[in-house]
């Protein structure tokens, strides 16, 4: 990642609602992370957004209306 991918990151990293809305910003922008930098903005969003990576318990809300599933 660049310095200048990381401080657009930075700017916007508060402003995530969800961690898909964090892969849609990194995918439009082209950004491309390491392995060390992927772990570190990942422990970040998931404490902004209230999730725990660590523990392995997680908040995520799902909607499966309309899921066809078999029988």
């Amino acid at each position: 990642m660049t310095d200048v991918e990381k401080w657009m990151i930075e700017k916007e990293l508060s402003n995530f609602k969800s961690f898909s809305d964090f892969h849609k910003f990194a995918y439009k922008h082209n950004i491309m992370f390491e392995e060390h930098e992927w772990s570190e903005y990942r422990d970040r969003l998931l404490k902004i957004l209230n999730l725990t990576h660590e523990t392995g318990e997680t908040t995520i809300k799902t909607d499966l209306s309309g899921l066809v599933m078999p029988n």
